[in-house]
């Protein structure tokens, strides 16, 4: 399937350029052979200084990280191969005030410092993703990217720049793709991977080359898992059997057994080096996912599947080093489309076109940054809406002394149109969708703005300290959802606004990293959803009353009986009507999220790594909406600690290495956490794994590891789901280049 369109015609044009590659190569061979020779050497001593290990890029990266203003974390290809590391989420899961929490074998939600939802930007390549509440998730569709393409993940807590989003106030998660080397190369690459904890297995072929500018490369990967492994099989097995029994379609095959799923993702990247001063790029990536099953948190957690999920984007990037006195200019553009399907015959699509430059100057201590996007979002459901948004910014950082000065502020303008969609006859409404809904819209503008400071007390001990202020529109999700699970606020939901401030202490000697910081964001029409029951009238609510004494009753009484079988038995005895709760999006007045990190990392370059982090987030709301009442429903991050040690034999031949990871996460602030409760837990993994050269380009990894080694039965922080028990991964990869 991610042949079709631009699939086919990414992968003629790599065919081509390869193809063209090597007959360009074959006519120069006996010509420039002696000049080749002599340029032999010089390539293979760049591609060595460019095949860094992952020590010391951290320490490159942990340098650069002392000078900003913002506290950042950084993951990188190395650490996400050997670990076999699935997707973007689980790649940045251990980083303080980063909480990750699973629903599903492929669907998980995201929070920095407590925050979610499109208050994360997620941006691939200098191009935001476009997502518009499409899956609920937070970050965009940030895990719909293959992870082997993936070079560093970056996040940027908070938001303290005005380049990306006028709404990141939780945080930005910065993708970089891997690039193609730009010497003459042809390499290959294969990698298997099977991971027990999802009954998953993964193939992923890569293959990439460069010949005099040209450069190609082609990645396919595809995964089958068939589960999600917990101790608890009982507890997952009745809310997937209440999931059935409640769908009266769902018969034979139909029916749900697992949370597994399947997927596909094809990467297509064309490069030209004009000069040393100019470059064209071209990126194709399609990803889709079948069969995705979610289990949705709520008093009686419910199931969520998907039947088709696909991202597809082509984006065309120009890049310019210098041009008079601008540096670093970026020229891009990229479609993207987002389709998601509930049923063969329910869809939701986003199509979405966007534009954005950025170029640099420097006068003197000063460095200017100045430029802007368009963005213009369409969503087709029973709703055809529109969703344009035009920006311009310039920000600046003055070095004066010991003083460092940053500053920006951000035009912003937003555009929305919605109406019924006159070719849709449904009576059945679905995400997006709000069938009698007459045509509307809504214009608004807002300035957005950032300032910080730091100060150097000595060479290795600086000061900082940012303040933001933020504007985030609500999304199309948001104001027009409209199913058995979600209701939008339509144009009545106000835009969230908010005052956010940080300050941090940074130290770092060449080998001891440490950060503590401390944040705080006074939000204004905060939007979020509340819990609210669908029962509309005293006749319900006494039938539920009835239905859960019921229920109790055949508990003490009928102990061999599933849930799902005391379900059935009591709705046909007193003919209790059925109940679901539904999160209806409202804003609340005034509302602070405010917390702490702290992290501590030690990298002694060929030798070892060891790291130490724990943090918090939590809200405090000081005015709330006004209205029927709706359960308050805002989760927090509790004090959670995180420690790793990791042992390089640098010394070695085949550079084996080990890991030790543990993380425990405590019950303070309370987690009021129902119907199971939640207890403090405590899990480690254990990692391992060795690199054997076959030829001076050419290498055998070997990969493996032990995930939760105690076995314990943990359940996350508002999580519907348990945690993995003990399970084993393993990836062999060999390159031949």
């Amino acid at each position: 399937m991610l042949f079709v369109g631009g699939g086919s015609l990414a992968l003629l044009l790599f065919l081509c350029s390869v193809t063209g590659l090597q007959a360009a190569g074959d006519q120069d061979k006996d010509k420039d052979k002696d000049k080749d020779d002599a340029e032999e050497a010089i390539v293979l001593e760049t591609l060595d200084v460019e095949a860094q290990e992952e020590t010391e890029r951290t320490i490159l990266d942990l340098e650069q990280s002392f000078e900003e203003s913002f506290i950042r974390e950084k993951v990188f290809s190395e650490q996400i191969e050997r670990e076999s590391i699935s997707d973007v989420k689980a790649a940045i899961k251990a980083m303080p005030n980063v909480t990750i929490r699973e629903i599903g074998g492929f669907s998980s939600t995201i929070a920095i410092r407590g925050l979610s939802g499109d208050r994360i930007i997620s941006v691939i390549d200098g191009v935001r993703l476009s997502n518009q509440g499409l899956t609920y998730r937070g970050g965009g569709e940030i895990n719909m990217i293959d992870i082997g393409t993936v070079d560093s993940i970056e996040v940027i807590k908070g938001s303290p720049s005005v380049i990306y989003d006028p709404g990141a106030t939780g945080g930005i998660i910065l993708v970089k793709t891997k690039p193609i080397a730009e010497e003459d190369h042809l390499s290959l690459k294969y990698r298997f991977g099977y991971d027990d904890g999802f009954e998953k297995a993964k193939h992923t072929i890569s293959l990439s080359g460069a010949k005099r500018g040209f450069g190609a490369a082609l990645s396919y990967s595809r995964t089958d898992a068939k589960g999600y492994k917990v101790r608890d099989k009982v507890k997952l097995h009745e809310v997937i059997d209440r999931a059935n029994n409640s769908d009266e379609e769902r018969t034979g095959s139909d029916r749900l057994t697992d949370l597994g799923f399947q997927d596909e993702s094809l990467t297509l990247d064309l490069n030209y080096l004009i000069n040393e001063n100019h470059s064209l790029s071209f990126k194709h990536s399609s990803f889709e996912v079948e069969d995705s099953t979610s289990i949705i948190p709520a008093f009686r957690p419910t199931l969520f599947h998907l039947h088709f999920l696909s991202r597809e984007s082509d984006q065309v990037r120009y890049q310019i080093k210098s041009l008079g006195r601008l540096q670093d200019i970026h020229l891009a553009i990229a479609d993207q489309t987002l389709v998601r399907e509930e049923t063969e015959n329910e869809a939701f699509f986003l199509d979405s076109q966007s534009a954005n430059a950025r170029g640099s100057f420097s006068i003197q201590n000063t460095k200017l940054t100045l430029g802007g996007e368009v963005v213009f979002d369409e969503a087709t459901t029973q709703v055809l809406a529109d969703q344009d948004s035009w920006a311009g910014y310039i920000s600046a950082e003055h070095i004066q002394g010991k003083l460092t000065y940053t500053a920006g502020i951000r035009a912003n303008r937003w555009e929305l149109e919605s109406e019924e969609n006159p070719n849709n006859n449904s009576e059945d409404l679905s995400p997006l969708v709000g069938s009698t809904l007459d045509s509307e819209s809504k214009e608004e503008a807002a300035f957005t703005y950032a300032g910080g400071l730091v100060y150097a007390l000595s060479d290795n001990n600086k000061l900082s300290f940012n303040y933001s202020k933020t504007h985030r529109f609500p999304s199309l999700f948001e104001r027009f959802a409209d199913d058995d699970t979600f209701s939008g606020c339509r144009l009545d939901c106000k835009s969230e606004k908010s005052d956010n401030f940080e300050a941090a202490w940074k130290f770092y000697d060449g080998l001891f990293s440490a950060s503590i910081s401390i944040f705080y964001s006074d939000f204004e029409n905060l939007l979020r959803t509340g819990i609210r029951d669908r029962g509309k009238n005293p006749a319900n609510l006494i039938g539920r009353d009835a239905l859960l004494k019921c229920l109790l009753n055949r508990e003490r009484e009928h102990p061999e009986e599933s849930n799902a079988e005391r379900l059935t038995q009591c709705q046909r005895a007193i003919n209790a009507p059925r109940f679901r709760d539904i999160h209806k999006f409202r804003n609340f007045k005034r509302v602070v999220n405010q917390g702490f990190e702290v992290s501590l990392r030690r990298v002694r370059e060929e030798d070892y790594e060891a790291g130490f982090s724990f943090g918090l987030s939590d809200f405090d709301i000081r005015s709330d909406f006004t209205g029927e009442f709706i359960e308050k429903t805002i989760p927090f991050n509790p004090l959670e600690f995180n420690a790793y040690y990791t042992r390089y034999f640098s010394v070695w031949k085949t550079k084996p290495w080990l890991k030790l990871q543990g993380r425990y996460v405590t019950n303070t602030p309370h987690v009021n956490q129902v119907p199971d409760g939640f207890s403090a837990f405590f899990v480690a993994d254990l990692f391992g794994g060795f690199k054997y050269a076959l030829h001076k380009h050419s290498d055998l990894m070997l990969n493996a590891g032990i995930r939760n080694l105690t076995d314990k039965i943990y359940h996350e922080p508002f999580s519907p789901l348990d945690g993995l028990k003990r399970t084993f991964f393993f990836n062999v990869s060999l390159e031949l280049g």
